[in-house]
């Protein structure tokens, strides 16, 4: 795939949108899934009675923090390791 470049006014070209737009629509797609399979979540959840949702709320906010914690420690050593054989 071809570097995208700006114009000399600074904005993509209508060819070069296109090849955004071709790479970003999985991940919108896979983003709206993701907001669906929530939504679907709560209204069955929400079902059982308001006990029961307020603490897969509560669960939900408690794996997000270890998730994002989690993250933040992967995310670095990943950097790292790909940078090991750099030589510097």
């Amino acid at each position: 795939m071809p570097v995208i470049s700006t114009s000399q006014s600074g904005f993509p070209t209508t060819s070069e949108l296109g090849h955004i737009l071709k790479l970003a629509l999985p991940l919108v797609l896979a983003y709206m899934g993701r907001i669906a399979i929530g939504l679907t979540d709560s209204a069955m959840i929400g079902r059982l009675g308001p006990d029961e949702l307020g603490a897969t709320g509560l669960a939900l906010s408690i794996y997000r923090l270890i998730q994002t914690v989690g993250l933040g420690l992967l995310l670095p050593v990943m950097v790292m390791a790909s940078r090991a054989g750099e030589g510097s």
